[in-house]
C-alpha cells in the first residue's frame, strides 16, 4: 500500500498536489476542483510499461485509464469525497493508495 496523502484536501480557487508512495513506484496527482466537482491529473513513475492501468475509485464509482507512454492519465467529473487510486501493472500486485478526502 501506498504511504499515505494528508488528511484533508481542500479547494481555495487553486490546485492541490498530492504524492503516495511505495517501493518501486509513486503516483503524483493534481487536484482542481470547478463547479462542485473534482479533476485528477496524474503521473505514475517510473513510467510504467506498456498495458499498465489505473483505477480512481470513490464510494459510488470506478473510473479506469490506461496511462499514456509518459506515465500520465486525467479523470474529471468526480464527486467531492473520498477517493483512492489503483495501478495494475501487467505480472504484479495491483498498487492501492490510502483513502484520501477532497473537500469542495
Amino acid at each position: 500500500m501506498a504511504a499515505p496523502a494528508p488528511r484533508d484536501v481542500r479547494d481555495g480557487g487553486e490546485e492541490r498536489l498530492l504524492r503516495f508512495t511505495t517501493a518501486g513506484l509513486t503516483v503524483d496527482l493534481e487536484v482542481t476542483s470547478m463547479d462542485g466537482l473534482v479533476d485528477l491529473a496524474g503521473q505514475v513513475s517510473p513510467c510504467p510499461e506498456e498495458g499498465t492501468r489505473v483505477e480512481v475509485r470513490t464510494p459510488h464509482l470506478t473510473e479506469a485509464r490506461e496511462l499514456s507512454a509518459t506515465g500520465q492519465f486525467a479523470v474529471t467529473g468526480l464527486p467531492p469525497g473520498w477517493f483512492s487510486v489503483v495501478c495494475h501493472r501487467p505480472g504484479q500486485v495491483p498498487v492501492v493508495t490510502s483513502w484520501t478526502r477532497i473537500r469542495p
